[in-house]
Parts: structure tokens; sequence; C-alpha cells
């Protein structure tokens, strides 16, 4: 399995990773809400799940009957508990556990991270059932300069400090 650049026991790396969860998680909340297919008694299943804050409220959201799986590289930094959420150690470019089984699928800051994209997001959609969803968000993290939301601010503020 490769090894993740930006390794979860490097100094801070917890703290960057809450940052990205603070600035990008309401993003990441606002366009799944909009699919159709996150809701009570679906199956989720989110890649590269860093800490976990998206694996955490998908779980919530499908909850009490449906299922939320989390993988990742490494999973060090991931301290979440729910009864319909489970964690493991997964690499995308390997296919993935269950194909053709979950309602959806995404992915957030993960596919500038492999050498053959189009081969994980096939990967990704063989995870698929059908008329399941994907979503896959790729931040670029270029300073935003006209009406910069608060949460922009603090990251940049923080991370660089």
């Amino acid at each position: 399995m490769p090894e993740y650049v930006l390794g979860h026991h490097l100094k801070g790396e917890g703290r960057r990773l809450a940052l990205m969860s603070e600035l990008l998680d309401p993003m990441h909340r606002r366009y799944l809400q909009s699919l159709d297919v996150v809701k009570p008694g679906a199956r989720m299943l989110e890649v590269g799940c860093g800490n976990g804050s998206i694996s955490a409220w998908l779980a919530r959201q499908v909850a009490p009957d449906g299922r939320t799986m989390a993988v990742d590289l490494d999973l060090s930094l991931v301290d979440v508990h729910l009864p319909n959420l489970e964690f493991g150690k997964d690499d995308i470019m390997a296919g993935l556990v269950e194909p053709g089984s979950f309602d959806l699928v995404t992915a957030r800051a993960v596919l500038h991270h492999v050498a053959d994209a189009d081969k994980a997001i096939a990967n990704l959609v063989a995870s698929l059932r059908p008329g399941g969803a994907i979503l896959l968000i790729e931040p670029d993290f270029l300073p935003v300069t006209i009406a910069e939301p608060p949460e922009v601010r603090v990251f940049w503020s923080d991370w660089l400090a």
C-alpha cells in the first residue's frame, strides 16, 4: 500500500486536518445534502476520510438503519465511534471492498494524491449500486479575495501561523 506524503504522524497534521474540516465540511455537507441518496437506511462510503468528520456526519444522516464505511491509508487521527460507522484501511488504487453496494461514494482532496486518477475513479464508481451517486471534491486552496468566508481566514491564519 502506498504511503501518504503528509503522514498523520507529522507534527501539526491533526491540526491541519481539523482546520481543513472546519473550512471544507460546510461546503461538503451542502453538496451531500443536495443528493437524493443521503437519507436514512442508505449505505455511504467516504474515501480518504482523514479525521472522520464527514464520515460521522454521513453516519448520522443514514441512521438508524443505514451504514457508513470510511477508508483511508492512515486511520491514526480518527476518533469517532458510532454504531453504524465502520473505518478501514484501504487503497483506492487496489479497488475497494464491496463493489456495487453503496448508494453514495464521496472523496475530498484525494485524487491529487494518486498516480492514475482515471483508475481511482473507476474503482470508486465500481463501488456504487445502480442509481448511486458519486461526489468528488478537489479543492484548489487559492487565496480568496472577494467575499472571503470567515472559515477561509481562520484556516490560513491558523495553518500558516
